[in-house]
């Protein structure tokens, strides 16, 4: 928890550094701009609401467009996705050619009759099986390692929009907080009809 924690803190320094040259940051845009999926009276909001059911999106969607550095960062995640999607699904059907062809090569060395012959060819098969499983295995890890970063991305992805998009509604609950004294006018209309209901209702 701690290193999830530095590293998003370090990712989002270096958004800040990444988009400061010249450009306000998304620290700064989320000081200084005003939402529009926030304000109900902009015609804007209906365009924002319809790529999402999720404020959290919306609103990180909105500072996406006004940041530089973080559509920059919008561009690498969608541009990683198919290039994971490629690596994955061009070895996996690398594999999958060398596992049907000792799967296939075993049933073959059954019908063998010669029960020397037939074990001294499986033994030849089992030896390249487990050179392939001993050359292959790096790539393995290599797979491994680019699935758990894939996790590791969605995760600080998630993190980054909360984190972003946090003082963006703490902005607005703090310059549109219902005032209490309209609140406390109808509770006083609503007890004083009940009180006149009280007095006719006690008469009968």
């Amino acid at each position: 928890m701690k290193r999830v924690h530095t590293l998003i803190i370090v990712y989002f320094f270096l958004i800040v550094i990444s988009g400061s040259c010249g450009r306000k940051s998304p620290n700064e845009i989320q000081q200084s701009a005003e939402s529009a999926v926030l304000n109900e009276s902009s015609s804007e909001v209906k365009t924002y609401l319809r790529s999402s059911s999720n404020l959290v999106d919306d609103l990180y969607k909105e500072l996406v467009d006004k940041s530089p550095a973080l559509n920059k960062i919008e561009e690498d995640l969608e541009s990683l996705a198919p290039k994971a999607n490629k690596v994955n699904s061009g070895f996996n059907e690398y594999d999958l050619k060398s596992k049907n062809y000792y799967s296939a090569a075993n049933n073959k060395a059954g019908y063998i009759t010669d029960s020397l012959l037939r074990n001294s060819i499986k033994e030849i098969i089992e030896k390249s099986k487990n050179q392939y499983a001993n050359n292959s295995a790096g790539l393995n890890a290599l797979l491994k390692q680019i699935s758990q970063n894939g996790t590791s991305l969605h995760d600080h992805h998630e993190a980054l929009k909360i984190v972003m998009t946090l003082p963006v509604i703490e902005k607005y609950q703090k310059e549109n907080f219902p005032d209490a004294d309209n609140y406390k006018e109808l509770v006083k209309e609503q007890e004083k009809l009940i009180e006149q209901m009280d007095s006719i209702i006690s008469k009968h």
